[in-house]
């Protein structure tokens, strides 16, 4: 996701395609920035989900290997969940810091300057 001079991003796009997986011009100056954010918000709220869910596990005694068997083969499989694996298996993704402070802060200040409410991102940032 970059955003910027059209021209310079097309003058550096094979050097950048080089270690990129995906390559994509997003449109002027900080559109990359907003683009980032858009995926941000969408990464809170199922990190926030996958939390949730194995804390309601874990009170339940539900066994994680096989809770993470159906969340990997169901419509709850995300990348996160993939990512996260080893973590969530040891039960010590519940206790990793979440470095998302700075990020949902950006989010809700371009948020407010466009008076646009996200109301789940809110409540994360109240609980984080």
């Amino acid at each position: 996701m970059i955003g910027g001079d059209n021209s310079a991003f097309q003058k550096t796009k094979k050097i950048m395609q080089s270690y990129s997986k995906v390559l994509e011009y997003m449109g002027g100056s900080g559109q990359g920035q907003l683009t980032k954010i858009s995926n941000q918000i969408v990464v809170f709220n199922i990190t926030q989900g996958l939390l949730e869910g194995l804390h309601f596990a874990n009170r339940y005694k539900i066994q994680r290997n096989k809770l993470v068997k159906v969340l990997l083969n169901g419509s709850a499989h995300s990348y996160q969940l993939s990512k996260h694996i080893k973590a969530i298996l040891k039960k010590t993704y519940e206790k990793k810091k979440h470095h998302v402070v700075k990020e949902i802060g950006i989010t809700l200040k371009n948020a407010k300057n466009k008076k646009l409410r996200l109301p789940c991102t809110e409540q994360i940032a109240k609980i984080i």
